[in-house]
């Protein structure tokens, strides 16, 4: 369990200051800007023994125990009360107040003009923070919710409720350490200290950061293996409780909690949030929330031995089982990953292969965040972070013939009219029901970057606003390493749909144009002849577009186009 305090950067030296402690000053070769190494010393990040001294600079152990006082709990991104090591650091204060904060800073626009957070995120982390208010209320406890900037509303309460200790869990994306710091400078101000703790990963801070990076995930996975990991997870199933809250504090149940349009200013508040019932087609209908979690978790791998069917049915899209699901309450903190994993790991009837699998899995996650403390801000850059970002042209007027060629391909793409079926099934599931599955992830990355010569950083920007189970470590991590470093290889899209979606079920659930067509001719519309398309109801260019790559490989369809039809008419 690890601590980031505080850190005060200049060009020459690096200060870190316990803020009831001494401050320690480092020589100007550790000196690291917030979200990352210097350029110079990027150069040098293979180095681990630079590596571990920038580490143990940068970080500080966890205290055993706050040794009494008034303690604040910031919940973020663990909004659970079971196996919570923030919760078990706070517990040993004499009281708790715990709070969240909705930031309206986290819905600064990115360059499609969109709010960074969408309203599907939005409104599972909405439900979650209810649930854990109500379930602190079940501990005679309470959970004070506010709208506005962190640093201000916990100066405030420091002030009028003595506060002694403020602990939360450490995040590493830049805008979170951003707020990291700010509340780092009210504590200063107040004389307060700060356990930001390390809960986020299936590894220890210590066990992370001890394992072979390389930029390379089979590296890293071989120097896991080597080393026996991971070994005993404490995961605490122990009943939650929490000490009481500050005197003075009263609170009041009847406030309800943030509007999301009216008090946060969440736009374009998606269908299945306004119906009164859900999207009839998604596969999975995510409620947020500790105890809508512990429910997924138990009907899948307790009812359902739910690890054997991942490993018949992980590749398919739009499958209930062919994952566990459990991807939304992981990123907001309603499980954590040591339960999961555990969960799984202990079900019955695993073989050696399901079980390493498993294993697998959990340590790409832990990888991306180990990319991230190695890589830095690189990971995130171009990153929209204000309200001032440029607007990427999407309607550009004067552009030469290869820039609007690529922006009407783009266009397509963020609209799932490209033309080829299953990339278009994929991003309308995504912008319908913010989830499409890990299979549809691969795919439509690989579309934009290999087939349409898209920027990465875009794409990344696109999954941040629609994805349910946004991480911004998970998914900008995600694009940077396949894509930013040019390790994907490029798939081939028809091949993929016919191996994944043979009969085309999923694809003719989520366009509906198509729902006549035969496979292949489902997942390779533009194969029918004039005459066929009257036949079976779909017009290239009118019911269904064209293939956006339709000029590079007009030579190509129609030679497969006169094989399908000889075919056709022999049946």
């Amino acid at each position: 369990m690890t601590s980031f305090v505080t850190w005060k950067c200049t060009y020459s030296s690096c200060y870190s200051r316990n803020f009831k402690g001494s401050s320690i000053v480092y020589p100007s070769s550790f000196a690291v800007c917030r979200g990352g190494f210097s350029s110079f010393w990027r150069k040098h990040r293979r180095s681990r023994k630079f590596f571990k001294l920038h580490i143990e600079a940068h970080f500080q152990k966890t205290p055993e125990s706050l040794d009494g006082g008034t303690a604040i709990l910031w919940f973020r991104n663990n909004l659970r009360l079971s196996d919570n090591k923030c919760l078990d650091l706070v517990n040993t204060a004499d009281a708790v107040l715990p709070i969240y904060v909705f930031d309206k800073r986290s819905l600064v626009r990115n360059r499609f003009r969109q709010q960074r957070c969408g309203p599907f995120r939005y409104a599972f982390v909405k439900e979650s923070v209810e649930q854990l208010q109500n379930n602190l209320r079940g501990l005679f406890s309470d959970l004070l919710v506010e709208v506005g900037c962190a640093a201000t509303v916990i100066r405030e309460l420091c002030v009028r409720y003595n506060v002694n200790h403020i602990v939360a869990p450490k995040l590493l994306s830049p805008e979170e350490q951003e707020y990291e710091q700010e509340v780092l400078n009210v504590a200063k101000d107040l004389n307060l200290n700060v356990c930001f703790v390390w809960d986020c990963t299936l590894l220890s801070f210590e066990d992370l950061i001890s394992l072979e990076y390389n930029d390379s995930f089979e590296a890293f996975h071989s120097s896991v293996i080597s080393k026996g990991l991971p070994r005993h997870l404490d995961v605490d199933k122990q009943r939650p409780w929490i000490k009481p809250l500050p005197s003075g504090f009263k609170p009041s149940f009847a406030i309800p909690l943030p509007h999301l349009v009216n008090d946060l200013g969440v736009e374009n508040l998606c269908t299945p949030y306004e119906w009164p019932f859900p999207e009839p087609r998604a596969v999975f209908h995510f409620r947020g929330g500790e105890d809508s979690a512990q429910d997924r978790l138990h009907d899948f791998f307790v009812k359902k031995n739910g690890l054997q069917l991942v490993a018949k049915l992980e590749d398919y899209s739009g499958v209930m089982d062919s994952s566990t699901k459990l991807s939304p309450w992981i990123s907001t903190g309603c499980l954590s990953a040591r339960q999961v994993y555990w969960e799984g790991y202990q079900s019955e009837q695993v073989d050696t292969q399901v079980a390493n699998l498993w294993l697998k899995r959990f340590l790409w996650r832990d990888f991306l965040y180990l990319l991230c403390i190695h890589e830095g801000s690189t990971v995130f850059r171009d990153r929209t972070i204000n309200q001032d970002a440029p607007e990427f042209p999407l309607h550009q007027t004067k552009a030469n013939t290869y820039e609007f060629v690529r922006i009407e391909a783009l266009k397509s793409w963020l609209e799932g009219r490209t033309g080829y079926p299953y990339i278009d099934a994929h991003i309308k599931e995504l912008k319908t029901t913010g989830y499409i599955s890990f299979r549809g992830r691969l795919n439509v990355s690989s579309f934009l970057v290999h087939q349409l010569d898209g920027d990465w950083q875009l794409g990344a920007e696109f999954f941040e606003h629609y994805l349910i189970d946004h991480d911004p470590v998970i998914n900008w991590g995600y694009w940077y390493y396949f894509f930013g470093k040019q390790l994907a290889e490029k798939r081939d899209t028809i091949a993929e749909a016919n191996k994944y979606d043979p009969e085309g079920f999923y694809v003719k659930k989520w366009v509906n144009e198509l729902v006549l067509l035969p496979p292949p001719f489902c997942h390779e519309p533009y194969l029918l002849a004039e005459e066929e398309q009257s036949r079976f109801e779909v017009i290239l260019g009118k019911d269904y577009p064209e293939p956006v790559l339709f000029p590079m490989v007009s030579k190509e369809i129609e030679r497969a186009r006169q094989l399908f039809s000889a075919n056709l008419t022999q049946h």
